[in-house]
């Protein structure tokens, strides 16, 4: 029987490791630069390591001298058969290998069972591979060995798949296991990444991805994508996206309002040119749903809520009910770090120069001289009022490329809810600010 998943196909050298430079007893090797680990499972936890018995292995060409095995006493079962694995740090895939499977006795009579190879990749089956006949049982071919050829083992083609361990496992009495020659190549991977462990439905998460062994085309677009509450991808929805070739970089994703509180949530990243799914992020995460009833998943007037800030990640600040106020990333020369408050309120009327919603950041530790970036939210309602009055527009819609050009931030200097803040006026507009406001300065 064979499964697979994931294929990301490589055009690399291929490398055949006959562990003849290796000490007896070892259970870490370094292949062509590429360092692996022997786990032994299944009779014990030390059954597996590199042998030498002198003329008892095979290189795919000869008898050689150096194999991993699980000879020695108590290392054997035929009852339960043998189990190890072989991982390494980073992609591979594994191409081929010789097992030499017999009974306790190195002997092949009434050998039967099975030899299942599992792949996984950051702890994930990729792919299992199974069969229970077709084993080398003659000591004159190719010194008892057989040749498990990735490419048709188990009736798929596991040989292009990105792994970073590979497990054998076989059953009955299979109990001796012996592995030469293995062929492998560097392999491809595409991870994902987040900071937090608990996000607000509606919520800004930035979604980082990495990459390993591909060359992402013109045209390719990476898309972070969301599981539902159990983790399950087999229904994901798109909740980012982000063009780009780069082998590394963010998305700035949005948690859609409606998603229903959980707590085994994962994000994961696809690539569309090449088609790559990637691996999750790893561990599950908690996102809570705003009040039923709720229409907007920005907080309502005059709320101030507080956050304890700390390292480069994205910080996001919800009122009570997980609407957002603001967002803070902390960068630039003297990046921002500990409490810091926001505050939102919206004015009752639409003013001339302003649309009506304001926010005021601020830090507790070092407000005159703390640096990063500020992320502010606003609803198309906020700019429909704003453009009613005023004949340089903001945008319509989501679409409205004119509109966003007359995007201008200002900030103006102070505290409380007549003094300092964020604020949004059409670029060329000259705004006259409210009453006691001063040392404005504008950013675009």
């Amino acid at each position: 029987m064979a499964t697979a998943m994931h294929v990301s196909i490589t055009a690399v050298a291929q490398y055949t490791e006959t562990f003849e430079s290796f000490n007896a007893g070892a259970i870490n090797f370094t292949s062509n630069g590429k360092l692996f680990t022997i786990t032994s499972i299944q009779p014990n936890t030390s059954a597996f390591k590199i042998g030498n018995f002198p003329g008892f292995g095979w290189s795919g060409t000869a008898a050689d001298d150096k194999f991993i095995d699980n000879t020695g006493t108590g290392n054997i079962n035929e009852g339960t058969g043998g189990e190890f694995t072989i991982s390494s740090a980073s992609a591979f895939t594994l191409k081929s290998m010789y097992l030499y499977l017999s009974r306790e006795n190195l002997t092949f009579q009434n050998l039967s069972g099975s030899c299942t190879i599992t792949g996984k990749l950051g702890g994930v089956t990729q792919f299992t591979a199974s069969s229970s006949s077709g084993f080398n049982t003659n000591l004159g071919i190719q010194n008892g060995y057989t040749f498990i050829n990735l490419a048709n083992y188990g009736g798929s083609n596991n040989s292009n798949i990105s792994i970073d361990a590979f497990t054998v496992k076989t059953t009955s009495n299979i109990g001796y296991i012996g592995l030469d020659a293995m062929t492998w190549a560097s392999g491809s991977s595409l991870s994902t990444g987040i900071t937090g462990s608990s996000f607000c439905s509606g919520a800004t998460v930035p979604v980082s991805y990495t990459s390993s062994g591909y060359s992402f085309a013109a045209g390719n677009t990476f898309t972070a994508q969301l599981s539902n509450a159990s983790g399950s991808f087999a229904s994901p929805v798109n909740i980012g996206t982000l063009s780009s070739t780069a082998a590394s970089g963010t998305i700035m994703a949005a948690i859609p309002i409606s998603t229903s509180t959980g707590f085994s949530y994962r994000i994961r990243v696809v690539s569309s040119n090449p088609a790559v799914t990637g691996l999750d992020n790893g561990t599950n995460f908690n996102i809570i749903k705003t009040s039923a009833g709720t229409t907007s998943y920005l907080a309502p007037v005059n709320t101030n809520e507080s956050v304890s800030v700390s390292g480069t990640a994205f910080n996001y600040i919800s009122d009570g009910d997980c609407r957002a106020i603001a967002g803070i990333t902390p960068n630039g020369a003297a990046p921002v770090s500990g409490n810091t408050s926001a505050k939102v309120w919206i004015e009752g009327t639409q003013p001339a120069a302003f649309v009506r919603r304001h926010y005021e950041i601020t830090p507790t530790n070092n407000a005159a001289s703390a640096t990063g970036r500020i992320t502010l939210y606003f609803t198309q309602a906020d700019f429909d009022a704003f453009n009613a009055v005023n004949s340089v527009k903001l945008p319509a819609n989501s679409g409205d490329v004119a509109g966003k050009t007359s995007f201008l931030i200002e900030k103006s200097r102070g505290s409380g809810k007549a003094q300092g803040g964020f604020t949004f006026f059409p670029r060329g507009a000259s705004p006259t600010p409210p009453a006691g406001r001063a040392g404005r300065s504008r950013r675009p």
